[in-house]
């Protein structure tokens, strides 16, 4: 999973660079196209990098616990554990949620009478 993350992250980011060239900020149809595919990219993105980042807060914290002796920063350490661990599963799962297929008619018109 996490390849298909990198790649997708790789793919928004050739996508926010390939928009800021001139050539395709001036063909007002492909730079269209390019931001349908962004905006389709960006919740997945960030959440990807929001788990990054809370990953990186729990290893800190982890390492941060083992080394110090301090009972009141060994309990702080704890609690920032404890939060960083239900921020990184809540993570994972909205992630989850957001890489599943949508429904290919949800782009379409409806009517409603």
């Amino acid at each position: 999973m996490q390849d298909k993350l990198r790649s997708l992250e790789d793919r928004y980011d050739g996508l926010n660079e390939e928009m800021a060239r001139p050539e395709v900020a001036s063909d007002h149809i492909r730079f269209q196209v390019l931001a349908k595919e962004r905006a389709s990219l960006e919740e997945v993105v960030s959440l990807y990098r929001d788990l990054r980042g809370a990953e990186l807060e729990l290893d800190e914290a982890r390492s941060f616990l083992r080394e110090s002796s301090d009972a009141d920063l060994v309990s702080f350490a704890r609690e920032e554990i404890d939060r960083l661990e239900t921020k990184q599963a809540t993570l994972e799962q909205r992630l989850k949620l957001s890489l599943l297929p949508g429904d290919p008619h949800d782009d379409r018109d409806v009517i409603v009478e």
